[in-house]
């Protein structure tokens, strides 16, 4: 029931919420088990924020939430990687990437 609520909200939620918090509901759709195609479709949509804001490990929560619900958003993906491998690559260090 938790899960459909949120699901309802889609929109807001991506559009409103932090990338942190994006990534966390992300995380806790797919450790539960559940998929939701209008959130997560929604919160993909949020791609060039979430790469050019996102943390390492929200980065990283948010990728593996989205393979773990087979959900294969192409452009996030590349997104994440070309914004944000710059900035692990300059630093060389995959914790002080944020």
């Amino acid at each position: 029931m938790l899960f459909h609520e949120i699901s309802t909200k889609a929109e807001t939620i991506a559009r409103e919420g932090t990338v942190q918090g994006l990534s966390n509901i992300c995380w806790s759709f797919a450790r539960n088990g559940h998929y939701s195609d209008a959130l997560f479709s929604e919160i993909a949509g949020e791609r060039e924020r979430i790469a050019r804001e996102g943390s390492c490990q929200a980065l990283a929560l948010t990728l593996w939430a989205f393979a773990t619900c087979g959900c294969f958003d192409r452009a996030l993906f590349v997104e994440i990687a070309n914004c944000s491998g710059n900035r692990l690559v300059k630093r060389g260090n995959a914790q002080a990437g944020t």
